[in-house]
């Protein structure tokens, strides 16, 4: 776009100011719920924030207090009148108890008119007129609602809605891991004050240990295991016999010499070991985060027997903690860079004397860059709001080989040797949109995923049950410990510290973690299931090591067929045929 006069430059610098209010105070979210605040603090920030950005008049929140069945306002921005601050609101009343029990938005532009009678009068003693209310919630699950609300009629815009629904889908995030952290911390008061009670009787003592949640594990002086509890068996599969097998494969090979050296620590000086955050084999090979407790315990005359040890199994707690992690560092490289050039040629576009050919440039380059803004915008607000199903008869066969032939020039400068197995499977009666979707997210996957000289295979065959779309690379794979959460948003199957974001469709690219989740949460429609398989490369040690990208440099093996047999990943999709 060439701007012609200085008019259009303010109005275009205007428009690009307010984008980059929206992703900058996102970036700002993210980096505050990493930070050691507290959960009305960073409420707090997303209110002030919402007020802002969206630039009403007021901005709140209102939490649902279990007890009451209520909805209680609990942090606000902009309000004047106590006793609209102290409102306390049943589920399903008013415009705050429909949405909390509904789960679903709703826009108002006339308050008095749209909604019901209730609340009116302390509504209008606050002067609201029009505003925006948005579900806090996780799944099933309802924490309250945010709300965005001015004192003179409003028309609010699909970037106003879909910006504070983000803000409530932080805030639910924000308060399931406050929660979570909580209950912790109470379950392990708990867990102290029942030992110390239950060491006094013995069978008591077993009884406890037997029926505890978390995995306990007791040893002797010489590092013998005496017991494991029921739960140890059940979260990491040994058995007590199994464990004392010194082919037993428990503690990882890294963490051997730091276990023994706390061990002796305990048994010499008697130390207590408090919350420690490590790993530790399950018997199927998987990696699982564990956070253990470990003291001293004495026989019937006082003297030094053994160590207790407490581990608790944290593998999802730990998922959410990196996927926090992931999403600042992602969003710091997805939006801070292209803001940083978006604001640095806004400026420039404000000089008199730039020349018409540099003011086409720098537009250009704004223009790209908004682009990729607005990509990574429409990707988050159809996994907020999952757009509408548009069903067309499709030729599969021909329209997925017309999109792998398009796709096929975008990954060109790569070695890779993309094969279909495309049978005739007839007409089907399907969304193009979000079949191309498909196509380009799961090809695009694979090779990014699979290292030069490599294979990729696509195949359509049709079955009982409907047509199967297969996606096969022979890559480097998925590793266990990373499958559970594959289709969970900002998660990547490499370790936050190896991420980056190079050229679309090179090897080990990168990417924003949530294009995967886009097509979970499109198939929920019902008209299509995704699902995958995968086996890691043998050669690579562990979740934090890297392939070198090119089979013919790879040390471990001597051709192509090698590296084929040493790691896979499937993905699956299946197309339901209309009855």
């Amino acid at each position: 776009m060439i701007i012609a006069d200085e008019t259009q430059g303010e109005l275009l610098q205007i428009d690009m100011r307010k984008q980059l209010g929206i992703f900058q105070g996102l970036y700002d979210l993210s980096l505050a719920m990493v930070a050691k605040h507290s959960l009305d603090e960073n409420l707090t920030l997303i209110v002030e924030k919402s007020q802002r950005l969206l630039g009403t008049d007021t901005s709140f929140i209102a939490l649902h207090d279990e007890k009451t069945d209520e909805l209680c306002w609990h942090i606000s921005s902009g309000l004047v009148t106590e006793s609209f601050k102290n409102l306390r609101v049943p589920m399903g009343i008013g415009l705050a108890g429909k949405v909390a029990k509904s789960g679903k938005y709703l826009v108002v532009e006339d308050y008095y008119r749209e909604i019901g009678p209730e609340m009116q009068e302390v509504t209008r003693g606050e002067g609201l007129i029009s505003g925006i209310a948005v579900p806090i919630q996780i799944g099933q699950t309802n924490f309250g609602v945010l709300f965005a609300f001015n004192r003179t009629k409003t028309k609010f815009t699909k970037t106003d809605l879909y910006t504070l629904n983000l803000f409530g889908n932080l805030a639910a995030v924000e308060i399931t891991r406050k929660q979570a952290l909580t209950r912790i911390k109470e379950g392990e008061k708990q867990y102290r004050k029942l030992y110390e009670t239950s060491r006094r009787d013995k069978e008591l003592y077993q009884s406890f240990l037997n029926a505890s949640i978390d995995a306990i594990s007791i040893y002797d002086i010489k590092g013998r295991v005496l017991y494991v509890s029921p739960s140890f068996t059940n979260i990491f599969g040994w058995t007590k016999a199994e464990l004392n097998n010194e082919e037993a494969q428990f503690i990882p090979e890294v963490e051997q010499n730091v276990s023994r050296d706390l061990f002796y620590r305990i048994l010499e000086k008697g130390d207590t070991i408090s919350d420690l955050e490590t790993n530790r084999l399950a018997k199927d090979g998987s990696e699982l985060d564990v956070r253990i407790s470990a003291s001293l315990y004495h026989d019937h005359r006082g003297n030094p027997a053994g160590v207790f040890v407490i581990l608790r199994d944290v593998t999802s707690f730990k998922f959410l903690e990196r996927a926090r992690q992931r999403a600042v560092h992602i969003l710091s490289h997805e939006l801070l860079t292209p803001l940083s050039i978006i604001e640095s040629n806004v400026k420039k576009l404000g000089k008199l004397n730039l020349s018409e050919a540099d003011r086409e440039k720098k537009t250009n380059r704004i223009q790209g860059n908004l682009n990729r803004l607005k990509d990574l915008q429409i990707i988050v607000q159809e996994i907020v709001d999952t757009p509408t199903y548009r069903p067309t008869p499709l030729r599969l066969t021909t329209f997925t080989r017309d999109t792998i032939k398009s796709l096929r020039t975008e990954f060109s400068h790569r070695d890779i040797k993309l094969t279909t197995r495309l049978e005739s499977v007839g007409i089907i009666v399907f969304d193009q949109r979000i079949l191309e979707l498909i196509l380009r997210t799961l090809i695009k996957n694979a090779v990014e995923n699979t290292p030069d000289e490599g294979e990729i295979v696509v195949s359509l065959s049709r079955l009982e049950n409907g047509v199967c779309l297969e996606v096969m690379d022979y890559g480097i794979g998925i590793p266990a410990k990373d499958r559970d959460f594959i289709f969970k948003a900002f998660h990547h199957t490499r370790h936050t510290d190896l991420y980056s974001t190079r050229k679309p469709y090179d090897f080990d690219a990168g990417g924003k973690g949530l294009e995967l989740m886009r097509l979970k949460i499109l198939s929920g429609e019902g008209a299509f299931d995704i699902d995958f398989t995968s086996d890691r490369c043998r050669y690579i040690p562990n979740r934090l090591g890297k392939c070198c990208g090119r089979i013919s440099e790879c040390d471990y093996i001597e051709n192509e067929k090698d590296c084929r047999q040493s790691g896979k990943t499937t993905f699956s999709v299946l197309f339901h045929l209309a009855p």
